[in-house]
């Protein structure tokens, strides 16, 4: 016999497949979804239609430009790189919506009582909810990726090992980005006292991530680094003040880049742009002044957004203990 966790799991999966809320919402994100992809498809073929003629004109041209010339080949990336700006709202939606009353509709419609009254261990029931739930998730980001896959076959957009990597592991951020909201959802359900409560919590929550962090970090910017130095071209002015003067500026640039970076990492939504960004474009370098000719390896780019990853996964784990903690001291009665 399965354990008890794996039962509850198997049926709050169950539970969202047959939710009204979850296939509307599914639905709109697979809408989004197709949206994106379509619109990528037309910027990879006027992407290749640019390429063909730079390549006919560069191979014709009796014009040396000082050494080899190449150009860039399109690549099916930029089908993602749309999509990225659309899934994140539709799959926050979605996470939202299945979390928010994941404790709070079991206590109010008294069957979390009644599940407890069987043989099923309190601890089972938070674990296979958490389980259930995050196996829906995996369910839309893999139904997002099959239609983006069938969508590349249809119009022969090709993808290789490099450019499959960084697909998939677009896809597994996606995922964390999606577990974030849902663990936030969770976290207020197993707090509050009703369904109503818990919305305005996680909604409330999700306000201060997503735009007031932002404006924070930009006021503690100004605040700790202060105004940009300027840039003295003068008349007169000799070659080595101006090197100077550019080099205090682009030292205030790298430091304020730093301090943003730092400061963003508390967003959600930060972590998930600047991952997608530096997955998806395989040019993405950090300004730094030291610059890698050509594209980078997955490994290189993952490189960049250490951090952010990590982060993506730490906060669901953080909070899914804290809603296990919350649950276990709840009092059900």
């Amino acid at each position: 016999m399965a354990p008890g966790f794996l039962i509850v799991a198997r049926q709050e999966f169950l539970n969202h497949l047959t939710s009204r809320r979850f296939v509307v919402t599914f639905l709109v994100v697979l809408v989004l979804s197709l949206v994106a992809l379509a619109q990528g498809v037309g910027d990879y073929q006027e992407w290749l239609v640019g390429y063909q003629q730079q390549t006919r004109f560069l191979e014709s041209s009796n014009f040396s430009f000082g050494g080899p010339v190449s150009v860039e080949k399109p690549s099916g990336l930029i089908l993602f790189r749309r999509m990225g700006t659309l899934f994140p709202l539709a799959g926050f939606i979605v996470a939202i919506a299945m979390g928010f009353d994941a404790v709070t509709r079991e206590r109010e419609e008294r069957s979390l009582v009644s599940l407890l009254s069987h043989p099923v261990f309190r601890d089972s029931v938070i674990n296979g909810k958490i389980l259930g739930s995050f196996g829906a998730l995996a369910l839309v980001v893999g139904s997002v990726a099959l239609l983006s896959v069938g969508l590349m076959g249809i119009f022969g957009v090709p993808v290789g090992p490099e450019e499959g990597g960084r697909i998939a592991f677009f896809l597994g951020v996606s995922l964390l980005y999606l577990a974030v909201f849902f663990s936030i959802a969770l976290f207020t359900s197993a707090l509050s006292k009703n369904s109503g409560m818990s919305l305005l919590y996680c909604l409330l929550i999700v306000f201060l991530l997503s735009f007031v962090t932002p404006v924070a970090r930009d006021l503690a910017v100004s605040r700790l680094l202060g105004p940009s130095p300027a840039v003295s071209v003068a008349p007169g002015l000799g070659e080595a003040a101006l090197n100077e003067s550019l080099a205090r500026l682009q030292e205030y640039a790298q430091r304020v880049q730093g301090v943003e970076r730092l400061l963003g990492l508390i967003s959600p939504q930060q972590n998930y742009e600047r991952a997608q960004n530096f997955i998806l474009d395989p040019t993405a370098q950090e300004s730094t002044g030291a610059f890698t000719t050509g594209p980078l390896s997955l490994g290189q780019s993952l490189g960049f957004v250490g951090p952010e990853v990590a982060l993506l996964a730490l906060f669901p784990i953080v909070l899914f203990v804290l809603s296990y903690i919350a649950f276990m001291r709840m009092d059900i009665r």
